[in-house]
């Protein structure tokens, strides 16, 4: 009977093996037993990935492999020889150097081999770290660098914003949540704030937001201030952490939410739906950070934007406070709401191009006068303070049981 003979061979650093079939043993009494031809199969360079090493294996060859010790390296790259070699030769290595040596290789072998995944992800984090890991002295490849300049010759007065509280109100589609993105990566990534919130009155715009500020961010050079891993996708816990440690949150509001949090910056967007309650539960998170700051974002008001409201009427007051407000209205008191010229004052997009009175018309047609007043001129009546008073009790009753007197806020 034929037997079956395994020779082992050692070639380029792995263990292989190679199955011969010998010839017929003399002994063999079978009288249908005939030499057997010699089979071979040429061993293939992956032969020795094709078994899986354990947990245990993998973790020591890691240990070793960071340790500068490449005996265990299953492939054992040029590179790892190469560079321990250097390592040893001059004592250290340049960590900069390296990663652009380790760079140029990558993007050699990506070249050689496009349809390799794993060598494309490769090459894009050791890409993302070479961005992040800025030499001293290289502050020519900094896009932010003219940025911090100007940032540290900004006058605080007295150590702090001019306003603590910012209100915008402007109509749709006016570049009101670019303004604010600016403002929320400026004060990360030039002005030291550590953590910032952005929040909205739906899960899903604060979704979008999310999904809006990292496609600015990643069509841009700040994409190499984001940290490896640093993007956080679940929903309702959006983050995006830079490599200073800096956050910027997305969440939706709730009269919970970030109770237990400070921050130095928060963005209300969509503020028109602010409720007492969430007002409550958010702007406290600013009470520790002597320079944090709010802004409130809406396009323009609704019959239940008594906090939006409320912060305007102290913008019209006498003593405003720290307060900047920024509104873009027409006011159905003195302006024709069908004259075209008072639909582009009231939108500056339309200077820029990004809005057009024909696509006006079009809007005007189909939201009819009250709704095109609301949503494109933010004409709308703006609530009372003491709006809400009636939700309890009818004017009627209220008057029925004090004898006509007013409620007050």
């Amino acid at each position: 009977m034929a037997r079956l003979t395994t020779l082992s061979t050692e070639r380029d650093g792995g263990t292989g093996s190679r199955h011969v079939i010998d010839a017929a043993d003399p002994a063999d009494t079978n009288p249908r037993a005939r030499p057997s031809r010699v089979t071979s199969r040429r061993r293939s360079p992956w032969d020795a990935w094709i078994m899986a090493d354990s947990a245990a294996v993998r973790s020591r060859r890691y240990r070793l492999h960071k340790a500068g010790d490449h005996s265990a390296c299953r492939h054992k790259l040029a590179v790892c020889d190469a560079a321990a070699a250097a390592a040893a030769a001059e004592g250290g290595v340049d960590p900069a150097a390296e990663l652009e040596g380790l760079a140029r290789r990558l993007a050699a072998a990506h070249v050689a081999d496009p349809g390799n995944a794993a060598l494309a992800r490769e090459l894009r984090i050791t890409l993302q770290a070479l961005a992040a890991a800025l030499p001293d002295g290289a502050a020519d490849d900094d896009p932010l660098a003219e940025l911090r300049d100007l940032a540290g010759s900004v006058d605080w007065r007295g150590g702090r914003w001019s306003a603590s509280t910012v209100g915008i109100v402007v109509p749709r589609r006016n570049l009101k949540s670019l303004c604010v993105r600016i403002r929320e990566l400026s004060g990360l990534l030039l002005f030291g704030e550590r953590l910032a919130i952005h929040s909205a009155h739906e899960w899903r715009t604060v979704s979008e937001q999310f999904r809006e500020t990292l496609e600015l961010i990643e069509s841009s050079p700040l994409k190499r201030y984001v940290r490896k891993g640093g993007v956080r996708y679940t929903g309702g816990e959006e983050c995006i952490t830079f490599v200073n440690g800096a956050r910027l949150r997305f969440m939706n509001r709730s009269k919970e939410s970030a109770r237990s949090f400070g921050a130095d910056f928060i963005a209300l967007d969509e503020a028109h739906a602010v409720t007492l309650e969430q007002a409550q539960a958010l702007i406290p998170v600013l009470s520790d950070h002597p320079n944090s700051q709010v802004w409130w974002l809406a396009h323009g008001p609704t019959p239940g934007a008594w906090q939006l409201a409320a912060l305007r009427n102290r913008a019209l007051s006498a003593d405003p406070g720290r307060l900047c407000w920024l509104e873009w209205s027409a006011d159905p008191a003195v302006d024709d709401l069908e004259d075209e010229e008072v639909w582009r004052r009231v939108n500056p997009a339309e200077a820029a191009g990004r809005l057009t009175v024909e696509r006006m018309r079009e809007e005007r047609a189909t939201l009819g006068a009250a709704g095109f007043a609301a949503e494109r001129l933010a004409a709308a009546p703006w609530p009372s303070e003491l709006a809400g008073a009636w939700q309890v009790f009818s004017e009627q009753d209220w008057a029925a049981m004090t004898g006509g007197g007013r409620p007050t806020a």
